[in-house]
C-alpha cells in the first residue's frame, strides 16, 4: 500500500503546487515566470519575440 499513497500524496502536491500559481486547466504555459493566457496558435510567435527581446 506504500505504493499507492507514495503516488497519491505525489500528484496531491503537485495538484497543489499549481493550484497555487493558478493553473486551473493542462496545457498551461508560462514565458519568463508569467502564465500565457493567449491563443495556443500564438505561442511559438510570442515565445521567439520573447526570446529576441532578450538578446
Amino acid at each position: 500500500m506504500d505504493g499507492f499513497y507514495g503516488v497519491y500524496d505525489k500528484i496531491r502536491q503537485d495538484f497543489l503546487g499549481g493550484a497555487k500559481i493558478t493553473v486551473n486547466g493542462t496545457p498551461t504555459f508560462f514565458i519568463n515566470g508569467h502564465r500565457y493566457n493567449q491563443r495556443f496558435e500564438n505561442l511559438i510567435e510570442t515565445s521567439d519575440a520573447t526570446l529576441l527581446n532578450e538578446q
